[in-house]
């Protein structure tokens, strides 16, 4: 029998890269936002089908 163990930490993040970290994250939420249009608008909800469908369809920011 295993037993799970969970760790629960808290990130301080210095307050220079706060400001990168928020622009990471609004980014990522668009790339979902666009994906999910792509799901619904095709009607599919396989992840491999759905990742073929939107591939080169989010932006890629350097």
């Amino acid at each position: 029998m295993t037993q799970p163990l969970t760790v629960r930490c808290q990130l301080i993040v210095p307050a220079n890269f706060r400001q990168d970290i928020d622009e990471t994250l609004v980014g990522f939420a668009d790339a979902c936002n666009q994906i999910l249009a792509v799901a619904k608008r095709e009607d599919c909800w396989n992840t491999t089908k759905l990742h073929h469908k939107a591939d080169g369809g989010t932006i890629a920011l350097d």
